[in-house]
């Protein structure tokens, strides 16, 4: 179960998102099944949204790349 909502909706997404420290970060969670609504809903919430794809994902990032 997902306890991440970006508003009301059981698609699922991917949040990628600049943390406050600089870093890049993701989070899964459920929200609307219209794209437009759950990116305003993703964009307020994480002021430093990065993207926002459909689906549950693990993206790699470079520094996690050895």
């Amino acid at each position: 179960m997902i306890e991440n909502k970006l508003g009301q909706g059981s698609m699922v997404y991917t949040v990628i998102y600049h943390q406050h420290n600089g870093h890049i970060s993701y989070m899964v969670a459920s929200g609307p099944p219209d794209k437009r609504r759950a990116l305003k809903m993703a964009s307020l919430q994480f002021e430093r949204l990065i993207a926002l794809v459909p689906g549950n994902h693990t993206p790699i990032f470079q520094p996690h790349i050895s």
